[in-house]
């Protein structure tokens, strides 16, 4: 199976082409903003958590030097002791009260003075920190007890959770941080959680303190849409805009750009953009189409239809002849095998072929594949030789003519009467018909030297037996000349001119008697 070629060149792939190279790069460019700009959010949240963790560490260190002033407080009653109690609470930066305690109850309170309740050891993680929901007097008020323990009792310093909750959220108001002890928790708004459960995120950032029991866990989420990556890179998406506005203005500018005359051959190849056009071939005697001649035609996508003089040389020279000509072959056979049951028998078609297709045996092959969809005798398939060129007759191609000859192809020898190699042609190969080229018929009438030529082509072609057919007949004396002088077909603008083989199809078949078919084509 062919896979259809895409011509590139072609306006709207031309577009669509421009337009991914615009839009390819923006989406792989996003995607990598977006992968920079969520790996700055992931290192974003890691020194959110670090800081907020340095920060706590200084104020339990604080708490920390404040139970260290007031250890010899331990050793006097708690009448005695409240005042400097009180004072050092209220000097005290974070500090929202002291307590002493011998052997596991407190006896003493900076805010309370004498009062005895019993210690929790076990609340405290490694015997140091406590992150509680709350006391007697503030139950739905959290804060972080921070515990001494001497020989001679223990001392627990409160810190209050506004404290907290500030350090949590002054840094950064975008950011979402927890404070963790333990299993306890408190969030930024200041709420207390036991065995908090944190959302799922690549972007959360842990800090771990190493001298306290404490973590800190701080999480940027990525806002929805592109505004955050133009907020947060600005430069880069301009440059990235920039650079595929760029990139698509190129591929426009090289898709656009004239290629080499055998490089725009071989993708029209490619792009099955030659197209068989069909001209009549008509009986001399009855008038009666029992054949055309085919004729290449190039449907460029942007210049439109281009004629064969303007680009058979340059395939000729190229060597890609051949496979244009197969192509038309499979084009014509494809086409005229839809129709077989309302197409005559022995229904007369020529190709034009160069020098260049008579290399190998690929034409032997694209014939055998031509006549292939028709029945025997069906369809007279003929091969049109120009005389103008030159064919060796060396082994390979006298090989070559003998097996189509044996297929049932025939020989036809194109423009004859204007080269060299008429006589030479007759000799070395099996000929079977005659073409007499267009610039004597067209003299029929008006020049006396043209009108002895065709006399005398048509002579040679009745005395070896060939088939004669006249090209460029346009005016009806001249196919009547022709005529009587037993020419056996007619081809010229008088019946027709080259049209698409659709169109020569439907003509053909809603004429069934084909007579004056092509009579208002050549009237236009």
């Amino acid at each position: 199976m062919t896979i259809p070629f895409l011509d590139l060149s072609r306006p709207w792939l031309r577009l669509w082409c421009a337009f991914l190279c615009l839009i390819l790069p923006l989406i792989l460019g996003i995607g990598l903003l977006q992968k920079d700009y969520e790996k700055q959010l992931q290192e974003a949240s890691a020194l959110q958590a670090a800081r907020i963790l340095r920060l706590m560490e200084e104020m339990i260190e604080q708490a920390d030097t404040t139970n260290q002033g007031v250890i010899s407080l331990l050793d006097r009653p708690c009448a005695t002791a409240t005042l400097d109690l009180s004072k050092t609470a209220a000097l005290a930066s974070f500090v929202r009260s002291i307590s002493l305690a011998h052997d596991g109850t407190f006896y003493c309170s900076s805010i309370f003075g004498a009062r005895e309740w019993v210690d929790n050891i076990t609340t405290f993680e490694q015997g140091k920190l406590a992150l509680v929901s709350g006391n007697t007097v503030s139950p739905e008020h959290p804060f972080l007890s921070v515990r001494k323990v001497v020989h001679s009792g223990e001392i627990v310093t409160v810190i209050d959770s506004d404290y907290l909750t500030y350090l949590l959220t002054f840094t950064s108001s975008a950011a979402v941080s927890w404070l963790r002890v333990g299993d306890n928790w408190l969030d930024r708004d200041g709420r207390f959680h036991h065995g908090y459960e944190l959302p799922l995120s690549p972007y959360l950032g842990i800090a771990r303190s190493a001298d306290y029991p404490i973590s800190v866990y701080s999480l940027y989420a990525p806002a929805p849409g592109l505004w955050p990556i133009w907020h947060s890179q600005r430069a880069g998406v301009i440059v990235l805009i920039t650079f595929s506005l760029l990139f698509s203005a190129i591929m426009w500018w090289l898709l656009g750009r004239p290629r080499s005359p055998i490089g725009e051959l071989a993708r029209a190849i490619r792009a099955q953009e030659f197209v068989p056009f069909l001209q009549p071939l008509v009986d001399a005697r009855t008038q009666q189409v029992r054949g055309a001649e085919v004729l290449m035609r190039w449907r460029h996508p942007s210049v439109g239809m281009i004629n064969p003089d303007l680009f058979i040389p340059q395939a000729e020279a190229s060597g890609l002849i051949m496979p244009m000509t197969e192509q038309l072959m499979q084009k014509v056979a494809s086409a005229l095998s839809q129709q077989i049951e309302e197409i005559p028998d022995g229904f007369y078609i020529s190709f034009n072929i160069s020098s260049a297709c008579c290399k190998d045996l690929t034409l032997l092959n694209a014939c055998r594949e031509f006549l292939a969809p028709f029945p025997p005798g069906k369809i007279q398939l003929s091969l049109e030789l120009t005389e103008r060129e030159t064919l060796t007759n060396d082994i390979p191609t006298l090989s070559l003519f003998e097996q189509l000859d044996a297929l049932g192809v025939k020989l036809a020898i194109d423009d004859f009467g204007t080269g060299h190699s008429s006589l030479v042609y007759l000799q070395q190969f099996r000929v079977d018909t005659l073409k007499i080229d267009q610039s004597f018929v067209q003299r029929i009438g008006t020049e006396h030297l043209s009108r002895h030529i065709v006399d005398n082509v048509i002579d040679l072609g009745v005395r070896l037996g060939i088939r004669l057919i006249a090209e460029g007949v346009e005016t009806s004396p001249q196919a009547a000349y022709l005529c009587d002088k037993g020419v056996d077909m007619l081809q010229g603008y008088l019946f027709g001119r080259p049209i698409p083989i659709e169109q020569f199809i439907q003509s053909m078949l809603a004429r069934p008697e084909q007579e004056a078919l092509f009579a208002v084509e050549a009237s236009t």
